[in-house]
């Protein structure tokens, strides 16, 4: 897998939770998408080793040293943009989820 296919894969997950959260549904249906964003950025940072030291063929037939490491530059910004919105959001909806429960669970109080 190429790092773009890898942040392809990461921001179709990520817009997939933004509207899940945005919808309000709770954390525990979005494990999925979570999972599959966790897996594409894994594969990333995997990626992003083996382009620090790639095999000979690699090396051959690729375009410039310069031109790979600002690729991955690029695309590692944006993986980490998206891991820290997808923290922020998720903190998000899970303080609403604590505030839902308190709120019902102490409605009598």
């Amino acid at each position: 897998m190429d790092p773009i296919t890898c942040v392809a894969m990461a921001t179709g997950a990520f817009k997939g939770l933004k509207a899940a959260i945005g919808a309000g549904k709770d954390l525990q249906d979005m494990t999925g998408q979570l999972a599959n964003w966790g897996k594409a950025f894994s594969d990333f940072t995997n990626i992003e080793e083996r382009e620090k030291n790639p095999p000979f063929w690699k090396k051959t037939f690729r375009g410039s040293d310069e031109e790979t490491a600002l690729e991955i530059f690029a695309n590692k910004k944006k993986m980490e943009q998206m891991r820290e919105e997808k923290g922020e959001r998720i903190s998000v909806a899970a303080n609403m989820i604590v505030f839902k429960f308190i709120t019902t669970s102490c409605a009598s109080c």
